[in-house]
């Protein structure tokens, strides 16, 4: 059996490992504030800046939200 088989494992250096494990924890944690910043950016412009004319509709079901689609027509053409 070749002499490497049969040293023993030697851990890695627990405090040294416990760094890397922080460091990679809060590059997690940036990335996720990063993806969750983008929508948020989104939500602004198209709130603020798009130039989307808010329509107000009404009936049973409507939401706020549907306030943004743009208008329909009430009569649609018939299929040809």
């Amino acid at each position: 059996m070749p002499d490497n088989l049969k040293t023993r494992w030697q851990p890695a250096n627990p405090e040294s490992l416990a760094q890397q494990f922080s460091r990679l924890g809060w590059i997690g944690f940036w990335i996720q504030f990063a993806l969750l910043a983008i929508p948020i950016v989104l939500l602004v412009y198209v709130l603020f800046f798009s130039g989307i004319v808010w329509v107000a509709r009404s009936g049973p079901g409507t939401l706020p939200v549907a306030n943004a689609l743009p208008p329909t027509r009430s009569n649609p053409a018939p299929p040809s």
